[in-house]
């Protein structure tokens, strides 16, 4: 009964020390909306209790109150595969529209189910390769 209840709370300090609140947050690549409407864009940046510290993109350092900014977005990642799946998408679509089309006569094309594969797989090959130069942007909430 002792060992259940010395892990118990074992358990409950690492959860209490994992979910505590942090004095400050590091973000590597963010972009903030001041309330002027100035955007600033850069990295390195912490977000600490009264106040805003980063590097632009420039490579100068800037200091900003946490009063004065409206809102803070922090990158996290491309959306690779979010465009590769509508591109996919769209492929299989393409795809089977071209199969209705043969079976009404409009065409003269035979289309098989290699030349769908084919336009999914390219449909999500061009949507993947256009998804990773677009970054991803989640909103940090300030408090």
């Amino acid at each position: 009964m002792k060992f259940f209840l010395k892990m118990i709370l074992v358990y409950l300090f690492f959860l209490g020390s994992l979910y505590s609140q942090e004095s400050e947050k590091h973000l590597e690549r963010f972009f903030i909306v001041l309330k002027s409407s100035e955007r600033i864009e850069g990295n390195h940046g912490i977000l600490s209790d009264e106040q805003f510290d980063g590097q632009k993109n420039n490579g100068k350092k800037f200091t900003i109150k946490k009063n004065e900014i409206s809102s803070l977005y922090v990158a996290k990642g491309s959306k690779a595969m979010k465009l590769s799946f509508l591109g996919s998408l769209m492929g299989l679509v393409i795809g089977i529209g071209s199969i209705v089309i043969d079976k009404d006569g409009v065409t003269q094309n035979s289309t098989s189910i290699k030349t769908i594969v084919g336009l999914t797989i390219g449909g999500g090959l061009v949507g993947g390769l256009i998804g990773i130069s677009e970054t991803k942007w989640e909103r940090v909430i300030i408090k």
